[in-house]
């Protein structure tokens, strides 16, 4: 297949950021995340929400020009500390960009995943929408694919 599948790429970067040992959901808090109990009276579990968002490019060949893709996705960590929500961007970070960390084992989906760079970091930003406040940080990767 020479188009870029989003969602075996999407599963491939989830399987590579668990496999790290994060708590992972795609667009939403996974379970058996965030409090355990009554929020700022129990223990936070720390966890990362994958995005693929706008943005990218395809190119190649005249006879397949959309096969080699540069997608981006971001990975959202969030923690109820700062040292937390930092700590999940590290640990992504270091699984997303490992050489072949990030493997398509999809058998319809040929691509492989040539390398992922991180695009732009995110920092650490305070949620004061919800109480007690979370801390969130929101680092964009770019995933480069090829059939």
């Amino acid at each position: 297949m020479g188009v870029v599948v989003a969602r075996t790429q999407t599963a491939a970067i989830v399987a590579a950021l668990t496999a790290a040992g994060l708590n992972v959901g795609v667009g939403e808090e996974p379970a058996d995340s965030g409090w355990s109990g009554a929020p700022g009276q129990s223990t936070f579990r720390p966890y990362a929400v994958l995005w693929p968002v706008t943005g990218g490019h395809t190119d190649g060949t005249l006879l397949h020009p959309d096969e080699d893709a540069q997608t981006l996705v971001q990975v959202t960590g969030v923690g109820s500390t700062v040292e937390q929500a930092e700590w999940v961007s590290d640990v992504a970070r270091a699984a997303l960009t490992a050489p072949g960390a990030v493997d398509i084992t999809d058998p319809d989906d040929t691509r492989v995943v040539q390398a992922v760079t991180v695009d732009a970091l995110g920092g650490v930003r305070r949620d004061d929408d919800v109480t007690p406040p979370l801390w969130l940080t929101a680092d964009r990767f770019r995933v480069i694919s090829t059939p």
